[in-house]
């Protein structure tokens, strides 16, 4: 090989930066699920000494959460998005993963599985918080307290998207959580369970009609 051809085949190795992992692949995917642990181990600190969850996530930085970097998923090519636009972003700063029990106003849920309580902002459905601390009582610690997209193609029906609970738990879903097979099962166990204890009460609790619709398919 001729010398100038060599030295410009060295010169373009040396130079050129090695590939991103890919974002849908399990060494980038743990490394986010690190994150998400610590950012759970932060809430619960702050929950402790509060009594009440961060109306943000920024509101854990810097004393819950020292290092901004935790708040960045590694296959977040920007300085910090959500990878959705319909997903709550952070007003506190340039964050990758969505709060989903923000002090914001709630949009609400398309099909809830029964009553919600009276709103404590608004007078439609409360904060996302609220939200979410009911849908725990249908679907128990499925409900997901901060979610990363980053890792599932849009119209990919992967199960990449991973849900940090509140109790530290991470587990991965598609799009629509709700949908996972722990959740389906938490939910009928649930409704079987207080159908039994209280017949006269359940349709009190739980909407039927939704129910039965949250079980087509």
């Amino acid at each position: 090989m001729p010398r100038p051809l060599c030295f410009l085949l060295i010169t373009l190795l040396l130079t050129t930066p090695a590939l991103a992992a890919s974002p849908g692949d399990e060494a980038t995917m743990n490394r986010c699920a690190q994150n998400l642990q610590s950012i759970g181990k932060a809430i619960k600190a702050y929950q402790a000494e509060h009594h009440q969850l961060p109306a943000q996530l920024s509101d854990l930085y810097p004393k819950y959460v020292l290092d901004k970097a935790t708040f960045h998923c590694p296959a977040d090519a920007t300085e910090g998005s959500t990878a959705r636009d319909f997903l709550h972003k952070d007003p506190g700063m340039p964050m990758s993963y969505a709060y989903e029990f923000s002090a914001d106003e709630s949009h609400g849920l398309p099909c809830p599985l029964g009553p919600f309580p009276k709103a404590d902002v608004g007078d439609a459905w409360g904060t996302c918080r609220q939200v979410g601390f009911r849908q725990a009582d249908f679907f128990g610690d499925q409900v997901p307290v901060v979610r990363c997209y980053h890792h599932k193609d849009e119209y990919s029906e992967e199960s990449k998207v991973l849900n940090l609970t509140l109790a530290g738990r991470v587990y991965r879903s598609r799009s629509q959580w709700e949908d996972h097979p722990d959740s389906v099962q938490h939910v009928y166990q649930t409704a079987t369970d207080q159908l039994l204890a209280d017949p006269q009460n359940f349709p009190k609790r739980w909407h039927l009609g939704r129910l039965e619709e949250y079980g087509f398919g």
